[in-house]
């Protein structure tokens, strides 16, 4: 395919696709030899061992054959291309000096807006140059260094002549020779020993002219003991991100959506990003199957390392993973880490979901242990001969308990006498009352269809004693218990048709101190009592309890859990990354 049919082919519907038109205060020509390399390094005004670099690497790219591993870029024309574009005449120090143009660009992508209220840092590039650069001061006054490369050239030359294309050397490839040879602009960070910055760096580059290359170099230096968080890594297409009171695919997140941070709390997310993606997806397993999730391999993922917190003493048994000392683990403070660096036996942080509703509607307790028997065993349907709202519930017959309480509940809050009827072919007995408000009540906070049900944000933000009595219900009717002989804990285990439902469970045990796992059983052919049925897929809530020794620890936030699996595939599809508002992660 040719660079034409290729361009046919792409699709422009990118939120991002503008461009302004093209008012750079100068450009080279077109094409690349040693003299445009000269002139870039001259209007720079480069020291001496800038310039023997850049004309060292442009020798090693003409003497460098096209890569034979990925695309196939044998029709690119490197003298078509502009290597040098200069966007204003010097460097700005606030949004309100840029030219009209460039500001509106970087307004359309949240560039202000991210500075304001979250990066620690911002980088803008158009086309060659840095054209905004701002530190906050607090950095300024620990030492850390956020500038853009040519200024790291002139003022910072003897750390950047030290490090400066010693990771990707000009002759690894003839890319990385031409890169060296045109480079222009990029970021320069560089943080002392045991400095930890709190919050990322950022950079953002903007390509605005039309067949133009931009060559930015990033040059990173943390000394030892010190950390710092540059904002990168995408998710997949499908991947599920935690709104809260249930999951959604992150293609569909929308700026102003609220999203779970790694904190417990809800967070409004600020701007979307999406790109072309063709490499390794990483997914990470943990304890809990039905948690999985897949990322891009430099996203970061909020971590307790193994190898940090383990016991002296050697593992009891040679296959096992190392061991680690429960107190280490449940003080180790976690960091974000990339994903590509994680390990089997490694901690990932589950939060504990925080109610954030200030104006809570009340409920009974009679109210919420009867949706909880609903939400597991319950019904609605309407009566079109007698215009009658129907809610109905069905047990099993032998369930004298359940079916005793229901009827109380029903009298207590309606005010009627629940109908009964016997179902013999099924094992059953179904409870009916006529209640269009009891009928609206259910279906406001726990919907209907089985496989359709899930929690309203009033309940899922009720107090943590009305959510046991919800739980409570809930697994009465759709519980079920097996005692351990052995250590006499208890495995308690509740399975809905609902994924959401499923998830919203999850996090209302959480909210209790439980950490639960979550397990599909693939629908089919089933019997129950005798009766042959078509099961659809059911998710299984599953948790051991009182537990003498456990896999997962927690703390008052979050919980603390292994990663039981780490798998890679191949992936060429678009990715997706957030920024939040806050404390910028996202479930």
């Amino acid at each position: 395919m040719t660079q034409t049919q290729q361009r046919d082919n792409l699709d422009f519907d990118y939120k991002y696709g503008f461009s302004k038109p093209d008012t750079s205060v100068f450009r080279t020509k077109k094409g690349i030899n040693e003299a445009i390399v000269k002139q870039i390094s001259k209007i720079k005004n480069e020291p001496q061992w800038m310039l023997d670099f850049r004309l060292r690497s442009f020798k090693i790219f003409l003497e460098k054959q096209m890569p034979e591993w990925g695309a196939d870029l044998s029709d690119i024309d490197f003298d078509r291309i502009v290597y040098f574009a200069k966007a204003t005449d010097n460097q700005k120090k606030s949004w309100e000096e840029l030219p009209a143009e460039i500001k509106d660009t970087y307004d359309k992508i949240g560039v202000p807006e991210a500075e304001k209220n979250f990066l620690a840092g911002v980088s803008a590039q158009y086309d060659s140059e840095v054209v905004y650069e701002s530190v906050q001061k607090e950095l300024s006054k620990k030492g850390v260094i956020f500038c853009d490369m040519d200024t790291a050239v002139q003022k910072h030359f003897d750390i950047v002549k030290e490090y400066f294309g010693t990771l990707i050397p000009p002759h690894d490839n003839k890319f990385a020779a031409l890169n060296s040879a045109t480079w222009s602009g990029g970021s320069f960070v560089y943080v002392p020993k045991g400095v930890d910055v709190k919050l990322p760096l950022q950079a953002y580059f903007r390509i605005n002219s039309e067949r133009f290359g931009q060559f930015e170099r990033t040059l990173i230096i943390a000394e030892e003991g010190s950390n710092v968080h540059y904002i990168e890594g995408c998710l997949p297409v499908g991947e599920k991100i935690s709104t809260g009171d249930s999951w959604v695919h992150v293609e569909t997140v929308k700026p102003g959506d609220l999203v779970m941070t790694h904190s417990g709390y809800l967070s409004k997310v600020s701007k979307i990003m999406t790109r072309k993606f063709r490499g390794k997806i990483h997914t990470i397993t943990p304890l809990s199957p039905y948690n999985a999730f897949s990322l891009t391999g430099e996203h970061p993922v909020l971590t307790i390392r193994r190898d940090d917190v383990l016991v002296k003493r050697q593992s009891r048994k040679k296959d096992w993973l190392k061991e680690v000392d429960s107190e280490k683990l449940a003080t180790a403070s976690p960091k974000f880490i990339p994903v590509n660096q994680l390990s089997k036996g490694d901690f990932i942080i589950f939060p504990k979901v925080k109610s954030q509703i200030v104006d809570q509607k009340s409920f009974s307790d009679e109210e919420i242990e009867l949706l909880g028997f609903y939400t597991a065993e319950g019904s609605l349907s309407y009566h079109k001969k007698l215009k009658q709202y129907i809610v109905a519930f069905t047990f099993n017959i032998k369930e004298h308990y359940y079916i005793e309480r229901v009827q109380e509940l029903i009298k207590k809050i309606t005010g009627k006498k629940a109908m009964l009827f016997e179902e013999k072919g099924k094992h059953a007995m179904r409870i009916m009352v006529y209640s269009h408000p009891l009928h609206d009540f259910c279906f406001q906070h726990a919907s209907k269809y089985a496989h359709k049900k899930a929690l309203s944000q009033e309940i899922l933000n009720l107090p943590d004693f009305q959510l046991s009595i919800f739980f409570e219900a809930y697994f009465g009717g759709d519980g079920n218990l097996f005692v351990k002989p052995t250590s006499k804990s208890q495995l308690f285990r509740a399975a809905t048709a609902s994924q959401t439902l499923a998830i919203q469970l999850q996090e209302i045990l959480a909210r209790l101190g439980i950490y639960a796992s979550i397990q599909l059983r693939k629908g089919g052919p089933d019997v129950i009592l005798g009766r042959k049925i078509l099961r659809k897929d059911q998710y299984i809530v599953g948790f051991t309890y009182p537990k003498k020794w456990s896999e997962v620890r927690e703390t008052a936030d979050y919980f603390i859990v292994p990663i039981k699996k780490i798998t890679t595939k191949d992936y060429d599809d678009h990715v997706f990354n957030l920024e939040v508002e806050g404390t910028q992660s996202y479930l």
